[in-house]
C-alpha cells in the first residue's frame, strides 16, 4: 500500500528533480509514488486548475492516499485539490510559490487559510517564489515551519538528503 503522493514543481525540468526525490525517499524507507502531470506528456505549460481536479479525482477514488509531499506548484494544487477531503493526514510543502500564485491570479492567502491538513512547510530562507519570513506570516497552526540553508537565492531545493531527512523525521515522529 503507497500512501505518499510526490508532486512536483509546474516547470517541465521539475519532474527530473520530483524522479530523484521520489529514490530518495524509496530509499530512506518511505513508500511514495509520483504524480504525473499532463503537460510532461504533451508539453507546454502546466493547467493548474485541471492538475488540482485530476488529483481531487485521485483522492476520492484511492482512499489508501493520505499523505502529500508537495514542491511549488505542486503545493497550490495540493491545497485546491484537498477541499472537502477530510481523510487526508499530512502535507509536506517545499518552497510555497507566493510570487508564482500572484503572477497567476491565485489567492495564496485563501488557501493557505483553508488548509486544514497537518502540514510541514519546508522553506528557503531567500527563495525568490516567497522567502521564509513571507511564508511564515501566511502559516496558521496546523503547520509547522523550517528553514533549510540553501546557497544564495533560488527556488531548486537541490540538496535532496536535507529533504529527505527533514520529511522522514516529520513522518516518522507524526505518525497518525
Amino acid at each position: 500500500m503507497i500512501n505518499t503522493l510526490i508532486l512536483s514543481g509546474a516547470s517541465l525540468n521539475s519532474r527530473a528533480w520530483a524522479n530523484a526525490l521520489l529514490n530518495n525517499l524509496i530509499a530512506s524507507g518511505v513508500e511514495a509514488t509520483l504524480f504525473e502531470y499532463d503537460h510532461w506528456k504533451n508539453g507546454g505549460e502546466i493547467d493548474i486548475e485541471k492538475e488540482a481536479k485530476k488529483l481531487h479525482r485521485l483522492f476520492i477514488t484511492n482512499h489508501d492516499m493520505t499523505k502529500i509531499i508537495a514542491k511549488s506548484a505542486g503545493s497550490i494544487i495540493t491545497m485546491l485539490a484537498e477541499q472537502n477531503v477530510d481523510r487526508l493526514l499530512k502535507n509536506v510543502f517545499i518552497g510555497v510559490p507566493v510570487e508564482y500564485a500572484k503572477e497567476h491570479n491565485i489567492d495564496i492567502d485563501s488557501l493557505i487559510n483553508k488548509n486544514h491538513i497537518e502540514t510541514l512547510c519546508i522553506q528557503a530562507e531567500n527563495d525568490p517564489m516567497g522567502s521564509y519570513e513571507q511564508i511564515s506570516k501566511l502559516i496558521l497552526c496546523n503547520a509547522f515551519m523550517i528553514t533549510i540553508p540553501v546557497k544564495g537565492s533560488d527556488h531548486q531545493y537541490s540538496d535532496l538528503s536535507v529533504l529527505v531527512d527533514k520529511i522522514g523525521v516529520y513522518l516518522k515522529i507524526y505518525q497518525k
